[in-house]
């Protein structure tokens, strides 16, 4: 299993930069975990959008969703380069708040490019994947998604979050957990977002192998969220960054 880093900043992207956006593969299975601001140009290098088994939106803010509508344009307008609908599964709520911008002559044709299923807690199989997610505390709802490949490899990713220890049972064991870490320590906003510290708690607590840190705050220095997190978590530590490739 591997994962590919689409993008990496929080709000909003800096030159060269996209938000949110992790690409998943085993063998010939993909899916893709957040499409924010950015991202979409990063997938195109790496894999056909009309090939993924999934998208699944982790939450409604438009760093994590905005790229769904160059997404759209890209599916409905060659449909001749894959299968579609592509299944998309969203927080509840979630296909009507993103169909709201889509004018409602298109609404209908969308269900040929879209297939909407709202997110519920627990597991699901998708391909050789087994899936399952955890809502954790932000302001909307929100899911850390879990990903165990066919050779039984497990990768965790947070969302967006405040600190919250459900979430290192959840991933106890992952081989990679990919945690959001905004802030510093001092500057962090209550909850709303970790820090490098807590992600490296989080972390440590679910004796994870690999953290890779993400969400990074595009004015805030990475290096000093990496040295936070070194003083609570021991082992390999990665800053995310977009195009960044990872074997599991």
């Amino acid at each position: 299993m591997e994962i590919i880093i689409l993008g990496s900043k929080a709000a909003y992207p800096k030159y060269k930069g996209a938000c949110s956006g992790y690409l998943v593969r085993e063998g010939l299975g993909a899916i893709l975990i957040d499409i924010g601001t950015g991202t979409l140009s990063n997938l195109f290098r790496w894999h056909n959008p009309f090939l993924l088994e999934r998208l699944i939106v982790s939450h409604l803010h438009t760093d994590h969703f905005l790229d769904i509508y160059p997404l759209r344009y890209c599916l409905q307008y060659n449909p001749s380069l894959g299968r579609l609908p592509l299944r998309v599964l969203v927080p509840e709520g979630g296909e009507s708040y993103i169909l709201q911008l889509i004018s409602e002559n298109f609404r209908e044709r969308i269900k040929n490019v879209f297939l909407f299923e709202e997110i519920k807690e627990g597991k699901i199989k998708v391909g050789n994947f087994n899936i399952d997610f955890l809502k954790v505390p932000h302001p909307i709802p929100t899911y850390a998604v879990s990903v165990e490949g066919k050779k039984g490899k497990k990768l965790v990713y947070s969302g967006d979050l405040s600190y919250d220890e459900n979430l290192a049972k959840f991933a106890q064991g992952a081989n990679v957990f990919i945690c959001e870490a905004t802030f510093y320590e001092k500057s962090k906003v209550k909850n709303m977002h970790l820090s490098g510290l807590e992600a490296g708690k989080l972390a440590s607590l679910a004796n994870v192998e690999m953290l890779i840190l993400t969400h990074f705050w595009p004015t805030f220095d990475q290096k000093r969220i990496l040295n936070e997190a070194k003083r609570s978590f021991r082992k390999r530590i990665i800053l995310a960054e977009e195009n960044l490739r990872v074997e599991v």
